[in-house]
């Protein structure tokens, strides 16, 4: 059986449940019986499920889909500025080797990450573009930045170009997540902003 009772805390109108334990609990974190957790035991359940009980699990899920697309993505973009700089300049290699990630990302987040919009793919792609093109001026920006002007004012100099270049594809991560979510992949007759 367990017993608790009431210890005050700091302010007076605060108090703490002890469990036989001994660890207490603040009042307004304990979910009575009908009502939603408040105080910090909410706040742990709204960032892991995603804002509000179940219905914001999906919304989680899909995140975590997103950046394991982009993740991979990733991969392809650094991957191919390896192997395009071997025959261009470090700056086109960035750029071209963007294309070749955003199009393996366009493809992925299609088919895995978010629902079927309705719309034509051909729109689909230009809203993808658009959203990616702020991105690509971000990643390009960040890693030239870093790798030409940056890097070399502090001396850094084991693999710079790769440091930058890891360092400004993971920047847009989340403003690309929401671009695409309102604008890419929008379902047919939603607004294009919520």
């Amino acid at each position: 059986m367990q017993s608790t009772s009431s210890v005050p805390r700091g302010d007076p109108s605060e108090t703490a449940e002890l469990s036989e334990e001994g660890r207490g609990v603040p009042r307004d974190s304990v979910a009575r019986r009908g009502q939603p957790a408040r105080g910090p035991v909410a706040v742990g359940a709204a960032f892991a499920t995603g804002g509000g009980g179940a219905e914001g699990r999906p919304e989680v899920a899909r995140f975590i889909r997103f950046v394991a697309v982009g993740g991979f993505a990733a991969v392809v973009n650094l991957g191919s500025r390896i192997v395009i700089n071997d025959y261009l300049s470090y700056r086109v290699s960035v750029a071209l080797a963007y294309l070749c990630g955003m199009i393996t990302a366009f493809v992925l987040s299609k088919f895995l990450v978010f629902e079927k919009s309705g719309r034509a793919a051909h729109d689909e792609f230009l809203w993808f573009t658009l959203v990616n093109v702020l991105a690509v001026a971000q990643v390009w920006s960040i890693s030239v930045g870093l790798a030409e002007f940056y890097f070399p004012w502090i001396n850094f100099d084991w693999e710079p170009e790769l440091v930058a270049h890891v360092i400004g594809v993971s920047v847009p991560v989340i403003t690309s997540y929401f671009g695409h979510k309102h604008l890419s992949f929008r379902v047919r007759n939603r607004r294009v902003i919520p």
